[in-house]
């Protein structure tokens, strides 16, 4: 067994190993993908002493925003293990491969949206946005431009797009730092390839809203919807009602309550200290990583003038975390800490709560 970066050479490979793990892709998405997206040197894989190749994961650096810095996301997607080799932990070596590698690189965060969240869990990432739909009955009220093709869209809508999204996810921890070029490409997946409308709403000439939208189950089911006003849901609601569906159906971001979705693990302790910025004062606890030793250590954190300063120590802490609840701090997330009070008040009082969201799409 061999773990290693793809070649050019092994491209053909990958994509055999993607569409029998993903038969669903196969054809038009999985020809775009590999054509336009997929990267061999951002790609690592498992090969068997024939070159067989057993299990691979591809890497996508879109960055995201924590606590207001943009970083490369290190996005895990098409995660994929032949069926035949599935249960001889050829995934998880694969995992830890990659995330050593990332580490090596200085890289600060990996994320990845996934259905098989207690997997993940082992390897350090935590959960820190959860999927919730929303649901607004048809209606024959309301009026929407629509666009089937995303060569179609004018630059001027996607640069409305852009700055909406912007301005809605300003707010939020974790998501997904985008510009009109990045729609664009967005949309020729969405749109071209996987068959989606977008739908846009305008309220006196003003850009009110957009909805990137599919029928399904009975429903105009929308992949992504950001608004302003609530007569884009107005809008939305009656594209449903011309299609004689029963409802709009969107994606919401409460940071309560849903199902699990995308996760996050700190890859390098130090180096997404240095980037930060926490609220002033001081703190220390302890962090376990089952995978990269290096950030195992006791951490003291210091934080003035907007700048961070922390350095790994072999002292004892009298709070211990593990690598995923690290995460969890980073992104802003309340959970139970065991130790001293006033220890942990000074820990949750440096990391303060955020708002957490991230739309699924890389």
């Amino acid at each position: 067994m061999e773990i290693r970066r793809l070649e050019e050479q092994d491209r053909a490979k990958a994509k055999e190993l993607w569409e029998e793990v993903f038969a669903e892709d196969k054809g038009k998405f999985t020809d775009w993908f590999f054509d336009v997206r997929f990267r061999p040197e951002r790609c690592f894989g498992v090969f068997a002493e024939d070159g067989l190749l057993l299990s691979m994961a591809h890497l996508a650096q879109v960055p995201i925003c924590i606590r207001g810095r943009q970083m490369p996301s290190n996005f895990f997607q098409g995660v994929a293990t032949r069926k035949s080799e599935e249960g001889k932990g050829y995934a998880s070596a694969l995992q830890k491969f990659m995330l050593q590698t990332l580490y090596e690189e200085g890289a600060e965060v990996a994320a990845l949206n996934t259905f098989i969240h207690p997997f993940y869990e082992r390897m350090g990432f935590a959960t820190y946005a959860f999927k919730t739909e929303e649901r607004v009955l048809a209606s024959h009220v309301g009026d929407v431009e629509r666009y089937e093709y995303s060569a179609l869209v004018p630059l001027e809508t996607l640069e409305a797009m852009t700055a909406l999204y912007q301005e809605k996810m300003r707010e939020y921890n974790g998501w997904i730092v985008r510009d009109a070029a990045y729609f664009r490409t967005y949309l020729t997946d969405c749109l071209d390839i996987s068959g989606c409308t977008l739908l846009i709403s305008t309220l006196d000439g003003e850009f009110c809203g957009y909805a990137i939208v599919k029928e399904e189950d009975a429903v105009l089911r929308a992949v992504e919807a950001v608004y302003r006003a609530p007569k884009a849901l107005e809008d939305f609601a009656s594209a449903a009602g011309d299609r004689g569906l029963e409802a709009f159906c969107y994606p919401s971001f409460d940071t309560s309550r849903g199902a699990p979705g995308a996760m996050l693990r700190v890859v390098n302790v130090k180096k997404l200290a240095d980037q930060l910025p926490l609220e002033e004062g001081e703190c220390a606890f302890g962090i376990q990583d089952p995978v990269i030793k290096h950030n195992n250590a006791t951490w003291p954190f210091f934080s003035q003038n907007g700048k961070v300063k922390a350095t790994p120590t072999r002292t004892d802490a009298s709070i211990q975390l593990t690598i995923g609840e690290f995460a969890k701090l980073a992104m802003g997330m309340d959970f139970v800490m065991s130790g001293i009070d006033a220890s942990i008040h000074k820990v949750k009082r440096m990391f303060s709560r955020c708002k957490r969201g991230i739309f699924e799409q890389y």
